[in-house]
């Protein structure tokens, strides 16, 4: 019997479909289970038939995977949708796998709660996704990490068993840590089937800050000036091009703090040209704007992190290459007060890429700098291998204590996770 015909007897025609890896190419079925019931059948019977599958939400964050050593089919947590839990009173909301960001925003905005991670395009993102990315938000700099708000999971292992990890309530977390492993394990361990999180309060009112500036020293200055002052900043960003930066600052609180501070925000930014000051419902436009053209045009090309006191110095040699290269189209998005830095390359010539992607490379080699390649990662030249690490054997071990028969496809994580 084809596998596909032994999947639709297993999920049901309607929960059938294909799905392309982005990596290889390869076009195979997707299984779309509607209950939590039918996703346990999927994956005992890919155990059952030492079968590979690989879990996914809308599929956004798989092309920053590489290509599975051996994989047979998808499966999408998108039909497990719905809030299963609410509760005002303690700010925790329990949700399942497959419901979006956003519609997860509008149902804690409606009860006075903020959620957190403010992820890029929240429409194209399901919890589940974010989770398993590990992906914080464009918030981050305010309210930490995504894996500081996973208060629990529920997860289907390898095996075909559901087991829950922490708690619903905050009261209620208890045990190991184990939703803080998962938390971006990229689909290596287990398929999402809930998220517990922890929410905040609505703010009362907002404010957003802007302004332009052609070099990237005083786009850095004016970070520094408003990083120095006595506020806590949901997000400062640096996003643009060689010539052209925008700084953008965002804040939230009571309406009397934030304009008692709106004067000290612009004398910070002075310097600047075309200065933006946005207010209310106008600032939280801005706000999403801004996040969510941090992923318009795809994934960057490359992250780099660092210490903070290394940023200047490191995000200046990645600078000068690209200027040296004559890449100055090239589109960088900085958080300096997390220390990271996108890159996002304007080139979509193959041959031209490659190029710089090999230099940039080169470039991190020889400075140490600690690059992520994402969107990226399939187009970098040959790197020699590196010597086995006890992280590596531990990874390993934790993979095969958890999925002994490999049923989430192998080879897409890290050194063949």
């Amino acid at each position: 019997m084809k596998l596909t015909d032994s999947l639709r007897e297993v999920a049901g025609d309607q929960s059938l479909g294909t799905w392309t890896e982005p990596a290889s190419g390869r076009e195979l079925p997707l299984v779309t289970p509607t209950d939590e019931a039918t996703a346990v059948r999927i994956v005992r019977f890919a155990t059952d038939n030492q079968l590979a599958l690989i879990p996914i939400g809308l599929g956004g964050k798989t092309s920053l995977t590489s290509a599975a050593q051996r994989v047979d089919f998808a499966v999408s947590t998108r039909g497990l949708s719905g809030v299963e839990a609410y509760e005002p009173g303690d700010g925790t909301v329990t949700v399942r796998a497959g419901t979006t960001m956003s519609e997860l925003r509008e149902v804690v905005n409606a009860g006075g709660h903020r959620l957190t991670p403010d992820v890029p395009l929240p429409e194209s993102a399901t919890i589940g996704g974010v989770v398993a990315a590990g992906q914080s938000g464009f918030d981050r700099l305010r309210y930490g990490p995504l894996r500081n708000h996973v208060l629990g999971l529920r997860v289907l292992l390898g095996d075909g068993t559901v087991a829950r990890t922490g708690g619903r309530l905050v009261k209620n977390v208890t045990g190991y840590d184990l939703q803080r492993l998962y938390t971006g394990s990229r689909g290596s361990l287990c398929l999402i089937l809930e998220a517990s999180l922890r929410l905040f309060a609505l703010p009362e009112d907002e404010l957003a800050f802007a302004g332009t500036t052609s070099e990237l020293g005083e786009a850095l200055d004016a970070v520094t000036r408003l990083s120095a002052l006595p506020l806590t900043w949901d997000t400062l960003t640096i996003t643009g091009n060689p010539g052209e930066f925008r700084v953008f600052g965002a804040l939230a609180g009571r309406s009397l703090m934030l304009s008692a501070h709106r004067a000290s925000v612009s004398q910070a930014l002075h310097g600047l040209e075309a200065l933006e000051v946005h207010e209310g419902t106008e600032a939280r436009e801005a706000c999403n704007r801004t996040r969510d053209a941090e992923l318009e045009g795809g994934w960057p090309d490359l992250r780099l992190y660092c210490r903070p006191s290394e940023l200047v110095g490191k995000c200046e040699r990645l600078h000068a290459a690209l200027t040296e290269l004559g890449e100055t189209r090239s589109r960088l998005g900085l958080h300096p007060e997390l220390a990271s830095l996108d890159i996002t390359l304007a080139s979509t010539d193959p041959e031209r890429r490659r190029e710089l992607l090999a230099e940039l490379h080169e470039v991190s080699t020889r400075h140490a700098l600690r690059i992520e390649w994402l969107a990226s990662h399939l187009e970098l030249p040959e790197r020699p291998p590196t010597a086995e690490t006890a992280a590596d054997r531990l990874m390993a071990r934790l993979q095969h204590s958890l999925d002994p028969a490999g049923v989430f496809a192998r080879g897409r994580f890290y050194r063949g996770l």
